[in-house]
């Protein structure tokens, strides 16, 4: 890593150089590279770098790898390893993990280890069911991006890359920031 990255994380880590508009450092989960965001909100940068950049598919990017790739970005690891290429439709993606059937008891499995919160902040992550398309209510995952929104992948089918939801009610949330 460059001395100029080196004093980037210091400062990020409350170090020399610390002030009010700290540069955020985005690591590449895939690459040993770095990219300077400034005053772009990390969430937002990341959304912007790993949503809006291919359309959500299934097994690879839907609503519950894009949210668990979220957690590993934020906490380490590969939240989404077990599920990852597993499955490459609805109907294969039920019998993978019963998210559909059982959203909750698949959540605290693929979830375990984060703290539940009853409202989620800024960067937490929630399941809830939702009236998609064709309005059909099913369970789906987002990241929190103001009180009661929440950004989601589109549905695969349909080649989207995210949305905006407003649910009614969770079926659950976590705090992703340690």
């Amino acid at each position: 890593m460059s001395e100029f990255a080196d004093l980037v994380l210091s400062a990020k880590n409350g170090g020399p150089g610390k002030s009010e508009h700290a540069l955020d450092v985005l690591r590449d989960p895939c690459a040993d590279r770095i990219e300077l965001v400034g005053l772009m909100d990390v969430l937002f940068a990341y959304l912007n770098r790993e949503w809006m950049t291919s359309p959500a598919v299934w097994g690879v990017s839907d609503c519950c790898i894009s949210v668990l790739d979220w957690v590993s970005f934020r906490r380490g690891g590969d939240w989404a390893a077990e599920l990852r290429y597993s499955y490459d439709d609805f109907g294969s993606a039920q019998r993978a993990w019963g998210f559909f059937t059982q959203p909750r008891a698949a959540c605290d499995r693929f979830l375990a280890g984060l703290n539940e919160v009853p409202s989620p902040a800024r960067g937490d992550v929630a399941c809830f069911k939702w009236a998609g398309h064709q309005g059909r209510i099913l369970p789906t995952m987002g990241i929190c991006v103001a009180p009661g929104v929440f950004a989601c992948r589109g549905a695969p089918e349909h080649h989207e890359l995210i949305i905006e939801v407003r649910p009614a009610q969770l079926v659950g949330a976590w705090a992703v920031e340690v």
